[in-house]
């Protein structure tokens, strides 16, 4: 008589039928497709832990990019979602997480102008083509951004910015519109030269966002044309300029002869068109201010908003950035700390 072999009546089973010897109680055996055919005479187990149609897949990672609205595409321009540029696309880039880049930066249409030119580096080689870039990108997108590029608001402040909608200028648009060589300005003050056209990067680079950045800030807030002004000292050296006095006329200066840029405070335009931003040559404030005393009879202390005080104690005067005189409490206003380091007043 033949010994059954498994249970299979003398049979030897095929490897789909076989079946593993009984293990020892302790050992829970396995289902059928944890065991290897192949081993079969050894009732050996397979180190499997999973079916293999339960065999994890690779997890998709879920597309956070600003996905595109249809609109109409102005000419020159195109679809920022249709970029591949990693700066405008890629994981780090302004499209990327919805937007955030643009959405968290107090200058959002100068991040954008800033990721435009980065990709397209010979396009704007100096901070006035920066800024027309920015302009450039705020006409085009009128449902993204405000005129003064922030992200476009409702009537009540909540921002309804379609970034899907939003659409940037090519390099060959660039290229036809900057005018690198003469740009359109109006008559260059005496002195004074345009400030992209400054060897010193420090100059030529500023751009507005770095102008603006500290405007409004409470406790440290600095005015554009302070901000200017400090850039304007800091790379011509001009250790004559170091009395309080003779910053305050340089200021009074840069104030009043770039009103396009700044207004009577020092501070940066709604619009300003940087383009036009002059500065004054080291000879010109040579000559200017040269002459003024390093330390005058009434000290000078200028605020970082670009108010500023002459005198101290009850024959202080107080004046704005561009020299026109302003009232003790408009200036205590401004300049509290100052004005009691002056006044000695609360």
């Amino acid at each position: 008589m033949v010994e059954p072999v498994n249970g299979t009546n003398g049979v030897k089973p095929t490897a789909e039928q076989w079946r593993p010897p009984m293990l020892p109680p302790e050992k829970e055996q396995l289902p059928l497709w944890q065991w290897d055919p192949s081993n079969r005479d050894k009732g050996t187990q397979v180190e499997k832990t999973t079916k293999p149609d339960e065999a994890k897949k690779p997890e998709k990672k879920e597309d956070t990019n600003v996905k595109p609205t249809p609109h109409k595409v102005n000419k020159g321009f195109y679809a920022a979602t249709q970029d591949k540029n990693p700066k405008i696309s890629g994981k780090d880039g302004i499209l990327a997480n919805n937007g955030e880049k643009i959405r968290k930066s107090d200058d959002p249409a100068g991040t954008v102008a800033d990721a435009v030119i980065s990709t397209k580096s010979d396009a704007a080689e100096t901070a006035q083509m920066k800024n027309q870039v920015r302009q450039m990108i705020i006409a085009a997108n009128p449902s993204v951004f405000e005129k003064d590029g922030s992200l476009k608001k409702d009537k009540d402040g909540k921002v309804i910015a379609d970034l899907g909608k939003l659409d940037l200028p090519t390099k060959s648009h660039l290229l036809a519109t900057l005018d690198k060589a003469n740009p359109k300005r109006t008559v260059i003050p005496k002195g004074f030269y345009p400030a992209f056209g400054d060897k010193d990067a420090s100059i030529n680079g500023l751009t507005e966002s770095q102008i603006r950045q500290n405007e409004g800030k409470k406790g440290s807030e600095t005015c554009g044309a302070v901000q200017v002004l400090n850039a304007l000292l800091k790379t011509k050296g001009a250790q004559f300029m170091a009395s309080g006095e003779r910053k305050a006329a340089l200021l009074n200066d840069l104030v009043r002869k770039n009103p396009s840029v700044f207004d009577e405070s020092g501070r940066v335009r709604k619009n300003a068109d940087f383009s036009k931003l002059d500065v004054p040559s080291l000879d010109y404030m040579e000559e200017a201010y040269g002459k003024l005393p390093y330390k005058s009879s009434k000290p000078v202390v200028i605020g970082n908003n670009g108010a500023y005080a002459v005198g101290t104690g009850k024959d202080a005067k107080f004046y704005l950035a561009n020299g026109k005189e302003i009232s003790a409490a408009a200036f205590k206003n401004n300049c509290p700390s100052i004005y009691k380091s002056v006044t000695g007043e609360a």
